[in-house]
């Protein structure tokens, strides 16, 4: 504690205080790719839809029979 001071009802505490970080670090990080491999790949999905489909061609399917009750 540095100093203590009353005033009036109120009491006032000053305290220092000190910082200490540690001195920066120098990082080196190495990568290596694999020989042949680009950095960067662009890749594409694509669905083939085998025959003509036309509009509205997808009918609603409810299986056959009834279904079970309790």
């Amino acid at each position: 504690m540095v100093g203590v001071a009353t005033v009036g009802k109120l009491t006032i505490k000053v305290n220092v205080v000190v910082l200490v970080t540690p001195p920066p670090v120098v990082v080196t990080v190495m990568l290596e790719l694999p020989a042949g491999v680009e950095p960067v790949v662009l890749i594409v999905n694509v669905e083939e839809q085998v025959g003509l489909q036309l509009v509205e061609e997808n009918e609603a399917v409810a299986p056959e029979g009834k279904p079970a009750t309790a």
